[in-house]
């Protein structure tokens, strides 16, 4: 369940393709109450492999985020890759995107580790990719990641979904 931020509607769901899969999203709040950091993530694999890693990953993120004093998608990403590189299977990885959302300043602060479905906004019925770029997690030590800072208004509609939607092979 969301937490209840002012200012923010948030709904969240994941419908696996199979019984499990390495598709997951969480919230993280941290010390300031107008904040919230949405993650979805995507485990390469699939069945109960891709899943024990999901949770895995997931766990390490919640983790790293208490011991933030401030929320920052780039070092969760930093941090979360440098821990991944030693619990990783050879051919595996992680891709996420995290989008700390602050609903005082009405900003949206993106970092992106390889994740190829982009989050998108709506706007006045406009439909915007929000690109930011990086590596996937678990690969490489040492990886820096970037932040991408957007402007939010009022009735703005943030999208952050995982390729499940974007291979999807028919209508239903």
């Amino acid at each position: 369940t969301a937490p209840d931020i002012d200012g923010l509607e948030i709904a969240g769901k994941c419908l696996s393709a199979n019984d499990v899969s390495g598709d997951f999203y969480d919230y993280l709040t941290g010390e300031q109450a107008n904040e919230i950091a949405i993650v979805v993530g995507d485990v390469t694999g699939h069945g109960m492999q891709g899943a024990m890693n999901a949770v895995m990953t997931d766990g390490i993120l919640r983790m790293a985020a208490q011991e933030m004093e401030r929320l920052s998608p780039s070092t969760l990403l930093g941090k979360l890759n440098n821990v991944l590189i030693d619990r990783m299977e050879d051919q595996m990885n992680v891709t996420m995107v995290i989008g700390l959302v602050n609903s005082e300043t009405k900003t949206l602060t993106l970092a992106n580790a390889a994740h190829h479905a982009h989050p998108m906004l709506v706007r006045n019925s406009e439909v915007q990719p929000l690109v930011a770029k990086g590596m996937p997690l678990g690969m490489m030590a040492g990886i820096s990641y970037n932040e991408v800072e957007f402007s939010l208004h009022n009735g703005d509609v943030l999208v952050l979904m995982t390729d499940g939607i974007i291979e999807a092979h028919d209508a239903e």
